[in-house]
C-alpha cells in the first residue's frame, strides 16, 4: 500500500494548492492569505472521509487502483494436520473473513465456531504481475470452552485476490506457530462487517 500512502500524501497537497489558488490565497496578496485557515480544515475533512468511505463509491475504486474488500467474506477452511490417532484430517469448515478497509489499510478478522483471530499486522500488495495479495500476521484466540485443548496461538495467512474491480473470490494458505496449516477460500461476500461468528452466519441466511 505504500505506493498509494504516497499517491495520497501527492494529490492531498495538490488538492490544497489549487483549492488555494482558486481563492486567490496564494495569488500574492497578502490580504487573502486569511482564506487559508478557512479552507484547510475543511480540506482535511473531505479527505478523511474520502480515506475512510468515499473511496469505495462508484468507479473510484478503479481510479486509485485499490479493490473493495471491506466487509464479510464467506469460504471454507481446510486444515492439513493429520490425526495421529486416526491417521486422517479433520473435514473442511465453514469460516468468515471480516475485513474492516480504508483506501490505505485493511483490518481483518478471521472467525469461526471455535475462535476468532485478529490480526496483528497486515497489507494489501500489488505485485508487478499476478493477483493482488493480502498477507498478515494474527494472533488466534479459541473460545472458553476450547482453550484447554487449543491454547492461544499466532500465525499467518496469504490469500490471493481473484478479479479487482469487483474481487470475485479470495484463496490462499494459513500457517501456525503450533507447526499446522492448511487452505483457506472465500468466494461469498458481504458489505457488512461482522463482529463475531453469530453475526456472520446471519449475514448469510
Amino acid at each position: 500500500m505504500t505506493e498509494v500512502r504516497t499517491w495520497v500524501i501527492f494529490s492531498t497537497a495538490g488538492l490544497i494548492w489549487l483549492t488555494l489558488i482558486i481563492l486567490g490565497a496564494v495569488s500574492g496578496n497578502p490580504e487573502q492569505f486569511r482564506t487559508i485557515s478557512d479552507v484547510v480544515p475543511f480540506l482535511l475533512i473531505l479527505l478523511g472521509l474520502f480515506e475512510r468511505f468515499l473511496w469505495r463509491w462508484g468507479f473510484i475504486p478503479r481510479l486509485v487502483n485499490v479493490p473493495v474488500l471491506h466487509g464479510t467474506w464467506k469460504g471454507e477452511l481446510e486444515s492439513l494436520w493429520t490425526d495421529p490417532a486416526t491417521g486422517k484430517s479433520p473435514p473442511k469448515k465453514i469460516v468468515y473473513l471480516a475485513v474492516d478497509q480504508t483506501m490505505t489499510s485493511l483490518c481483518l478478522r478471521l472467525l469461526s465456531d471455535e475462535s476468532a483471530s485478529d490480526q496483528v499486522a497486515g497489507s494489501l500488495t500489488h505485485p508487478a504481475s499476478g493477483p493482488r495479495i493480502v498477507s498478515a500476521v494474527y494472533v488466534n484466540t479459541p473460545t472458553v470452552g476450547r482453550r484447554d485443548g487449543s491454547p492461544m496461538h499466532y500465525g499467518g495467512l496469504v490469500l490471493r485476490v481473484a478479479g479487482a474491480f469487483p474481487p470475485r473470490r479470495l484463496e490462499g494458505e494459513y500457517w501456525t506457530d503450533r507447526q499446522s496449516k492448511g487452505a483457506l477460500a472465500f468466494d461469498a461476500h458481504s458489505s457488512k462487517t461482522a463482529d463475531s461468528f453469530a453475526d456472520a452466519q446471519e449475514l448469510f441466511r
